[in-house]
């Protein structure tokens, strides 16, 4: 398993050994946001391991920033990195791939059927709704299947971040009952082991029905 993330950011490998094959992760924070950096990524993977068989596209920045003037550096930087290195990460992994390959893309709900303004949206709609399927009828010759996890309101770090600033004067727990009952029709909210069940299915044999491209 390789874990490539952006420059600057502190996260873990965890998968130090993968759960049935017993084989070690790596971790790549070099950024992707330049077709060289993809290139070389992909060929440390094989250099690696020989083969690849998933990509699992989660790259993501930023909020929800306006489209006021003025903010055309922030909007081109949310696009490089969560539409333009996703086109960039599955350029080079496909010719690596065997048929019955996969490529999970993940969005994010408000990005899809639920919009919300700003630069962000407009990157993660893309994904959802122009990325996958066009990546999926371009990789069906080749027997590689492209899904997209259009990602719901979900509890986890970033969500626990804006609690001062969404629910101030409230405790966290506080904060997290209120956000269920007004964002959730079931007064329930998923959390990141939701997500990653779902890119799991996907990716696996199980997942080889779904029908491509859909989101």
């Amino acid at each position: 398993m390789a874990v490539l993330d952006i420059p600057g950011r502190e996260r873990r490998a965890d998968a130090g050994a993968h759960p049935q094959g017993g084989r070690d992760a790596f971790q790549d924070r070099r950024g992707h946001r330049l077709d060289a950096d993809c290139q070389r990524a992909v060929a440390e993977v094989i250099a690696r391991y020989g083969q690849l068989d998933i990509l699992v596209n989660t790259w993501e920045t930023g909020f929800a920033p306006g489209l006021e003037p003025g903010s055309d550096e922030e909007f081109d930087r949310l696009m490089a990195v969560n539409f333009r290195g996703e086109v960039l990460m599955a350029k080079p992994r496909v010719p690596h791939m065997p048929r019955g390959g996969a490529i999970v893309n993940v969005a994010r709900y408000f990005g899809a059927i639920d919009p919300i303004p700003g630069g962000y949206a407009v990157s993660k709609r893309g994904v959802s709704l122009v990325l996958t399927p066009t990546l999926a009828a371009q990789y069906a010759p080749q027997g590689i299947r492209v899904n997209c996890v259009s990602v719901g309101y979900v509890w986890n770090a970033v969500t626990q971040l804006v609690h001062d600033r969404q629910a101030p004067g409230t405790s966290m727990e506080e904060y997290r009952k209120g956000r269920t009952a007004v964002l959730t029709a079931l007064g329930i909210e998923g959390d990141g082991w939701d997500v990653a069940h779902a890119v799991a299915f996907l990716a696996s044999d199980q997942g080889a029905l779904d029908q491509p491209g859909r989101t």
